[in-house]
């Protein structure tokens, strides 16, 4: 037996080849399957009108229809086949489970092929998957049809037979010529189907929207409406075909809804507005999208609106940016109120906060300092590590600064380094603000650090002065009081007596006067001083010590220059203790000058305190010597202690003393004093 393949016979050439008149059976099978598939109701009614006019017509005795699925992939049986025999049940409940490849089993093949194909005898050619189970039900020979429409198949009708068929080739054409009319029906049929399967579908899905969705035309006449729609404006569709929005709601918002839907057709785009509405409990807001709607040629005939109740939203948005100003200004007040410079800086470094007590730590105004990179407020090696530490940690998340408190070198925009206590931490924002960090100035708690350790020290110092005073204070007056009594022996010898001997008699002498002063000055430091405090003048403290003074001042060549303004505020201070201190100061300045120069005294009212200043132009302090430590000297019989002295003095005062040098220029001695809240002038 043998399977052949045939090309689709073209229309023309069937029916030229049937007689015109009608009692060809042919052309009566024709007309009456072409009528019962033009009456069919659906796709699925027109397949088995197909199936049973040929199977009646031509003696096959099982017709089954395959047709693509959705995808394309594969074909899939219908459910609309003709038997003949009770028998062939299992087959076709076989045959319902399974699906056709192109190329697989017959239907698949003629899917493939586009090509009718004659089995005469199933058990040469078997037809794969079904042959057993065709077998079994007594089949035999088979026919597939391919059904086109637009160049492509539509669906592949095969035809059963229980006995042995030779090939038929009218039956071939005849099914041919039906199936080439039966697939433009059935494409449109099942077009019609899906048409009305998906309006189903869509007028469920937007009559169970909790959405209001409706359809206006041009003119804003609506065409429909969904049910949410009547139910939240309690009118039926019926109620509001035709009208517009000014029929039915107050011209407040009929006014806006047509103004955004003639934005909408104007552009041609979807657009979304911000619409407000009124309902029976008040006033609500919706978020509508609006877009228009075009025909098969692209004309633009309609609007539809899809509109969302967003009212309650828009209150907790309300109520969320109240909430968040509040907060927003509550902490900006923290900020601003703190003490504490608060910076905040991106991802790069730069600065995006500057608080006002930043703008008094470090003397740039927040106009200034905004976007500058962090290191203009640090010293070196601070500002350097710090932009590798945030690189690190961006990189790998290893923290060395961040959550810690720590003591660095910060800087003024006036170039002075000050201590710093910084704690920086990470701000989780959705801003350019990544990290803030606390900044507070420790200058005066170092310093009043250093001046406990100072006192502390001073103390020491004085605990051992008072036993030296004990115990090398005796042995030293007795040795004093012998040389006294050496000298005038030896005086009276005259001239008998060699110059050596004078020599090494004066030396003793000065060296055991250096020693009573060194000691004195010990006991000045253990001393528990009380102090006397008034309203001073400091000019005339300061005139009456330049008298003291003049005769030193005049044997080194030291020019004296005061410059006090007469308005300079009274201070609160022990004349003696201050006439003291001062008096050291000159007499270091002075000793300073041994060439001769010139000594400036001058002072000035800073606001809160009043600044002595000691100037001279002498030698200046050597680079790494600090004067204020105890028993460090620059001259050859100098005890290091008097700026001591000096410092305790002041310090009592509640003031600070300080300098500033240049070798070979001279120096600079400052000491403040505090002004009570209504000081006198002198």
């Amino acid at each position: 037996m043998r399977t052949t393949r045939h090309s689709h016979p073209k229309k023309e050439s069937t029916l030229a080849s049937t007689p015109s008149k009608g009692g060809d059976p042919r052309f009566q099978l024709f007309l009456q399957i072409a009528e019962a598939v033009s009456e069919a109701a659906d796709f699925n009614s027109a397949l088995a009108a197909t199936l049973e006019g040929v199977c009646a017509a031509l003696g096959w005795d099982h017709c089954e229809a395959w047709v693509p699925n959705s995808a394309g992939e594969v074909l899939e049986f219908r459910p609309v086949c003709c038997a003949t025999r009770e028998g062939l049940r299992p087959f076709r409940l076989f045959s319902e489970g399974v699906a056709f490849g192109p190329g697989i089993g017959l239907p698949g093949r003629v899917w493939a092929s586009r090509q009718p194909e004659w089995i005469a005898d199933i058990s040469v050619v078997p037809e794969n998957v079904r042959f057993h189970i065709a077998k079994e039900a007594g089949l035999k020979a088979s026919l597939g049809i391919p059904v086109m429409a637009g160049g492509r198949v539509v669906a592949v009708l095969v035809f059963w037979a229980f006995e042995l068929r030779k090939e038929d080739k009218t039956h071939i054409e005849t099914i041919s010529m039906i199936a080439s009319h039966l697939g433009p029906v059935l494409e449109l049929k099942r077009a019609e189907h899906a048409l009305r399967e998906n309006e189903g579908r869509l007028r469920a899905i937007i009559d169970t929207s909790t959405r209001i969705i409706y359809l206006k035309d041009r003119e804003g006449r609506y065409l429909l409406v969904n049910r949410q729609y009547e139910k939240l404006f309690h009118l039926t569709a019926e109620q509001i075909a035709g009208k517009t929005d000014h029929d039915i709601f107050p011209k407040e918002f009929a006014d806006a809804y047509r103004a955004n839907d003639l934005k909408t057709l104007e552009a041609g785009v979807p657009l979304e507005f911000e619409e407000e509405g009124m309902q029976a409990d008040g006033r609500h807001v919706y978020s509508s999208n609006k877009f228009p709607i075009r025909n098969s040629a692209g004309a633009l005939y309609a609007l539809c609106g899809i509109s969302m109740d967003i009212t309650e939203r828009k209150r907790a948005e309300e109520i969320d940016v109240r909430e968040r100003t509040r907060a927003e200004t509550w902490l900006q007040t923290l900020i601003e109120a703190t003490q504490d410079g608060v910076v905040s800086i991106d991802r790069k470094g730069r600065i995006k906060l500057f608080n006002h007590a930043a703008e008094e730590i470090f003397g740039y105004t927040r106009d200034e300092i905004q976007e500058q990179k962090i290191g203009l407020l640090m010293a070196e090696p601070y500002a350097t590590e710090h932009e590798d530490y945030i690189a690190r940690y961006e990189r790998t998340g290893e923290r060395r600064i961040i959550g810690r408190i720590r003591t660095v070198a910060a800087r003024r925009k006036n170039g002075e380094v000050f201590p710093a206590e910084i704690s920086v931490t990470e701000v989780a924002t959705e801003g350019d603000i990544r990290y803030t960090g606390f900044i507070r100035d420790i200058s005066e708690k170092s310093k009043l650090q250093d001046r406990l350790i100072e006192s502390e020290r001073l103390a020491a110092i004085g605990a051992t002065a008072a036993k030296l005073a004990h115990e090398i204070g005796n042995p030293l007056n007795s040795m004093s009081l012998t040389t006294q009594l050496l000298g005038r022996h030896l005086a009276r010898q005259g001239d008998a007596l060699d110059g050596p001997v004078k020599t090494t008699l004066r030396r003793l002498t000065d060296e055991i006067s250096r020693l009573s002063t060194l000691l004195h000055e010990f006991s000045s430091l253990s001393r528990r001083e009380k102090y006397n405090f008034r309203p001073t003048s400091l000019a005339a403290v300061t005139a009456e010590v330049v008298e003291l003074e003049r005769s030193l001042c005049s044997a080194l060549g030291v020019r004296v220059k005061q410059d006090f303004p007469p308005d300079l505020p009274f201070v609160q201070a022990d004349g003696e203790k201050l006439k003291q201190a001062i008096l050291n100061l000159i007499k270091n300045s002075a000793e300073a000058m041994s060439r001769g120069g010139t000594l400036t005294l001058r002072a000035h009212n800073a606001g809160e305190e009043v600044v002595l200043e000691i100037v001279d132009s002498g030698v200046g302090i050597p680079d790494g010597v600090d004067v204020f430590e105890p028993f460090v000297t620059t001259k050859e019989s100098g005890t290091g202690l008097g700026l001591v002295i000096v410092r305790q003095i002041v310090s009592a005062h509640g003031g600070a003393v300080s300098y500033s040098s240049e070798r070979g220029r001279g120096t600079v001695f400052r000491v403040t004093f505090p002004l009570p809240p209504s000081a006198p002038t002198a």
